[in-house]
C-alpha cells in the first residue's frame, strides 16, 4: 500500500509530482478524444496499429529505458569509485559495548 506524502509541501513555484501526472493524463485523454473525433474518416492509416503491436512497443520502450538507466548507473558508480579518496569508516560500537555492560538476559 502506497501512502502519499501530504505533509511534504513542494517549494514555491514548483508543482508536486502527483499533480503533474494527473495533468499529463488529462491532457492525453483530451488529445485522444479530439483525435478520435477529427480522424474519423482517415482511420485506414491506423490499421497497422493493433493492441499486440502497441503492447510490444511499450515493452520494448521499457526494456530500452531499463538498459539506458543501468548503463548510466554503472557509469556513475564507477566514476564515484574512482573519485572516492575517503578512508573506510570503522563501525561504531553499540551503546552496551561502550559502557561495558552485558545484557541481563
Amino acid at each position: 500500500m502506497m501512502i502519499s506524502n501530504y505533509r511534504q509541501r513542494p517549494q514555491r513555484g514548483s508543482v508536486c509530482r502527483q499533480c503533474q501526472v494527473v495533468r499529463i493524463f488529462i491532457i492525453g485523454a483530451v488529445c485522444a478524444t479530439v483525435f478520435a473525433i477529427v480522424a474519423d474518416e482517415q482511420r485506414h492509416y491506423l490499421q497497422m496499429v493493433t493492441p499486440m503491436r502497441a503492447a510490444l512497443a511499450i515493452c520494448a520502450a521499457g526494456i530500452v529505458g531499463f538498459i539506458f538507466k543501468l548503463i548510466a548507473w554503472k557509469l556513475q558508480s564507477s566514476s564515484a569509485a574512482l573519485t572516492d579518496d575517503h578512508e573506510p569508516v570503522a563501525p561504531q560500537a553499540t551503546a552496551s559495548e561502550e559502557i561495558d555492560h552485558k545484557p541481563s538476559h
